[in-house]
Parts: structure tokens; sequence; C-alpha cells
């Protein structure tokens, strides 16, 4: 039930206009290591992109206030602050963007989390003025991560991942269609599973282009792409499924041998999609 509620608030953010930021929590974020600067870290140049009003120093300190609301978890929704600690221009030595109280029971800011991959999905204004709420998702199980890595690749400690939820968190979306079968592969695909390049360069042949828009095409060169992705996994194992398994071990052998090619898919499938169309 909790995992279905996870992919449908994943599923709304792909799809609608959010700027999304993910990263697992570090000891610093959540307070563990006890540090005097307690606080999610957030890089200064996203805290400018969604927080326009607050890019100046006329004045010291300047921020905004947006709301923060956990999916994750049952706790209150907070009043988190977005401010540039500008002192360095009225003659002290701090200059940093950050997002600050969060509240109290906020997951966030619970030593237990740390590692905790989590999701930060920022609802853009409309007009381009300052994102006035955020709805998070901090994961509390593995499946959880792995719903996530599998769409967009592994996330190690330390990683930061942010952009358009469209982009970061499409091929979600993608993993709700069924399988495509008006592709006709070739012959010795049957006999070996193709690399990302390869399926790429094929689906290069089978992709339309239906908008001048640059980031519309890269979504639907994706989209053919893993169409052809599902029909070539479903070719290598389907037949494998249908014969059943000799024990509980060959049936994860073959789950995690999936998943860990979905993932690495991936996290490949957009800087090969980037440079095929630049070559």
């Amino acid at each position: 039930m909790l995992m279905s509620v996870f992919h449908n608030w994943l599923l709304e953010i792909a799809c609608e206009n959010y700027f999304v930021y993910i990263k697992r929590l570090s000891a610093n974020d959540t307070g563990a290591t006890g540090g005097h600067q307690v606080g999610l870290y957030i890089p200064s140049g996203i805290v400018e992109k969604l927080f326009p009003s607050i890019n100046h120093t006329r004045e010291l300190n300047p921020s905004v206030f947006l709301t923060a609301h956990v999916s994750s978890h049952d706790c209150p929704d907070s009043e988190a602050v977005a401010i540039y600690y500008n002192s360095r221009h009225f003659g002290k030595t701090r200059n940093e963007k950050r997002i600050t109280r969060w509240g109290r029971g906020s997951p966030l800011q619970d030593p237990e989390n740390t590692g905790a991959l989590t999701l930060l999905a920022f609802k853009l204004d409309e007009q381009g003025g300052d994102c006035k709420e955020v709805n998070i998702w901090v994961c509390a199980s593995t499946d959880e991560e792995d719903v996530i890595e599998t769409a967009i690749g592994e996330v190690i400690p330390g990683a930061l991942i942010s952009g358009p939820a469209g982009q970061i968190l499409g091929g979600l979306s993608l993993q709700q269609a069924p399988v495509n079968h008006k592709y006709i592969l070739p012959e010795d695909w049957h006999l070996r599973f193709p690399s990302g390049s390869e399926i790429i360069q094929y689906a290069a042949s089978h992709y339309v282009k239906n908008s001048l828009d640059p980031d519309e095409q890269l979504l639907d060169r994706r989209r053919v792409e893993y169409d052809i992705f599902l029909l070539v996994e479903e070719l290598h194992v389907l037949d494998i499924i249908r014969k059943g398994f000799g024990s509980v071990d060959e049936f994860i052998a073959l789950a995690n041998s999936v998943s860990n090619r979905r993932k690495s898919r991936a996290g490949k499938s957009l800087e090969l999609h980037l440079g095929a169309s630049i070559h």
C-alpha cells in the first residue's frame, strides 16, 4: 500500500511543474554531527533559481518564506525560510544561501535518517517568481530507494541531482507503459543483450521529431529508447520467468540482474542521448 502511495506521489511530481533536488542526507544535514550549522545543504545556484527575490545585496540577509510539506512522514507543515546570508557585503564574512527552519519534527533533521535518499520537489512559480512550497519525501526503506534509483541511476552519498521534474523523473512514467512490440529487433539481439549505445543508435532511426523544443525532443528520444529496451528485456527475460525457478536464490539472482540492468540504463541514458545528439 505504502509503495503504491509513494509511486503515485513520484508520478504526480514528474508530471507537474516541479523542480526536484535529490540527495542522500549527510550527518551535517540531519544534525548527527552535533555541529552548529545544522540544516539541509542546498547549492547556492539552486536557491538563486528558486527564490530570485533574495538574490541581491540591497539589504542584509534578504529572505522569503515557503511552506514545507512532508509527504513521507506524519508531521505538520512548517514555514521554512530561504535566506541569503550576505554579510560579506556589509563588512563581515558570510556569503551563502540556505533554506532553514524545516521544523523540529522534520525527518530532514532526524539523525536516524542520515544516509536516507531524499527528494525535495519545489513547486515552480508560473511567472518566474519565488517558489512558495516544497513537497518532501525521505525514503524509509531500500524498496523506496530502489524505485528512484531504477529510474535515475544510483545516488551515492555526496552526489546532488537536480533539475526539472519531468527530465529527472521522466523514466518513472515510462515504466508504467506496456511493452511496445512494433519494433523489429536486429537478429543478433536475440542472442545477446545490446549495449546502451547500440539501443540508442537503433532508436534514432525510429524517432520522429514532433517538436522544436530541445527538452521535449530529448524526452521523446528517451521514450523510444525505453520502448526498445523493454522489448529487448522481455525477449531475454520473459521465457526464463515462464519456466519458473528451482529455488528462491535463482529468483533473487534474476531479479537483481534485471534491477541492476535497469539502473545502469537509467543512469547512462541521458548522457548517451546528449552525446548522440551532439554528434
